[in-house]
């Protein structure tokens, strides 16, 4: 699917995640929970994590649904949700984790034209604005910088490794109501699972002169990092982006 496709797909989601400001709650849908507790992650970069718990989260939630992917946790519990791989783009929107019925908060997924070897794995999820904190409802706490420290660091917990990140950016999208063809400015596409050098470097420039501040974390060439995106309350032109540059990989067998 050649860039200008892949963007009229977006281009829809991006309407249907607008139309899909959901107001309803699933309190059974947090993995770590139905493990009895939150997980307790370590922040940074730690040798002697205990995998046991990780490996039990990863089994338990792939019993459920084959589509499971891993799950995303910060370390502080700001996002604790399963996320699944996707066919296409609206195959989850509305699709219950667990049941595989229709479910109005949908499930978080990846970009279908990502994989776990992109240089930059893009997760949607729908943001509630009824005061539920679910799914990436949270994630809009990361604009003030007061609660950038106690929240920047997450994981990605897979099958055979957990992958730490660190955020590195936050800022708003701006989505071009005017040009339902190509709705994201050329160049800050934050979907495209992978980038060249000159293309990497345009869209962090562009990052940079949005951003609500500097976290003093830069992704470079070479860096693989994850973006999450969401939106924004009565604003259709604007959506939430979260980036975080990939610091460490666990190996569970380590």
């Amino acid at each position: 699917m050649n860039n200008r496709k892949k963007l009229i797909v977006i281009l829809l989601l991006l309407i249907a995640i607008t139309l899909g400001t959901v107001y309803v709650f699933k309190d059974d849908l947090f993995p770590s929970k139905r493990l009895g507790g939150s997980l307790e992650l370590n922040t940074g970069i730690k040798d002697d994590v205990d995998y046991s718990e990780y490996e039990a989260l990863y089994d338990k939630l792939h019993a459920i649904n084959d589509d499971y992917l891993g799950t995303i946790v910060f370390d502080s519990g700001l996002v604790d949700v399963p996320t699944v791989y996707a066919i296409d783009y609206d195959e989850y929107l509305r699709r219950d984790f667990e049941t595989g019925e229709y479910y109005e908060g949908g499930t978080v997924y990846l970009d279908p034209n990502a994989s776990l070897d992109s240089q930059n794995m893009t997760f949607y999820g729908h943001t509630f604005y009824n005061g539920d904190r679910v799914f990436f409802t949270p994630l809009h706490d990361l604009i003030e910088e007061e609660n950038y420290d106690k929240n920047k660091y997450l994981s990605l917990v897979l099958e055979d490794e957990i992958r730490r990140y660190e955020v590195a950016y936050v800022y708003y999208a701006d989505i071009l109501l005017n040009n339902p063809q190509y709705p994201i400015e050329k160049g800050m596409e934050y979907m495209f699972p992978e980038f060249d050098d000159e293309s990497l470097e345009y869209y962090i420039n562009g990052i940079e002169k949005k951003e609500f501040y500097d976290t003093g974390v830069d992704i470079k060439p070479g860096d693989k990092f994850i973006t999450f995106q969401t939106c924004v309350l009565y604003r259709d032109d604007l959506r939430l982006i979260v980036v975080a540059k990939e610091i460490d990989r666990i190996a569970f067998d380590a």
